[in-house]
Parts: C-alpha cells; structure tokens; sequence
C-alpha cells in the first residue's frame, strides 16, 4: 500500500497518488513532489505577485512603482510617452509626477497625469 502514497514536498502531507501530477517525458515517466493542491498555489502566487521597479530622483528621493494597477494608488502616464506606472497610494501627486518623468527620460513634468486610481 505504501506505493500507493506519497509525501508532497511542500506541505509535508502524505497523499495518494491521484493527488500528484506525472510527468512524462523521453526517459519515462514519473510523479512529481508537490501535490496538484501546492502546485496551483504556487502558480496563483507567482502569477497575482506584483512586480515593482524602483525610480531614485535627482533629488535622492526612492520610489517604488509597478507596471501593474495598485488599488489606491496613483496612475502616472503622459501624452509624450506610452509608459503608465502605478504609485502606491502614500505617494504625493508631485512625487509620483518626479520619478515618473525620470523613469521615463521626460525633460519636464508638463503633460504628466497623475489621477488616483
């Protein structure tokens, strides 16, 4: 029966067989070490993680920003430039016009929207 189970290496819990993918491949084929259950929330975390880049301004200021929507934060984009960056929601209208045009090698800050997203 023991060939029946195996422990996932995540969560540390033996489970059948069923609960596990097999990979087949060229040299045969095998179960993997997570079970399907980890694996899914592996992948949902990996997927939903929101990436960020940071901007230093040429007064030394650092910033985070994400080419991804942050709910309440700010949205800053241009009509000279097809870059849209996204501030968390801490962050002034006038900080996040700043790293925006650096990041984006504007000369000035004419033109940059900044609205509350």
């Amino acid at each position: 029966m023991n060939s029946e189970k195996k422990t996932c290496n995540r969560c540390n819990t033996e489970k059948e067989l069923s609960e596990f993918r097999v990979h087949k491949s060229k040299k045969g084929t095998y179960v993997l070490n997570q079970c399907k259950c980890c694996e899914s929330l592996a992948n949902n975390a990996r997927r939903n993680k929101v990436k960020t880049i940071k901007i230093t301004t040429k007064n030394g200021r650092e910033f985070e920003a994400s080419l991804t929507p942050i709910p309440g934060g700010r949205k800053a984009s241009s009509v000279d430039t097809s870059v849209i960056l996204y501030f968390a929601a801490g962050v002034k209208r006038d900080e996040a016009r700043c790293a925006f045009a650096k990041y984006a090698n504007l000369k000035g800050l004419t033109g940059i929207s900044t609205p509350i997203v």
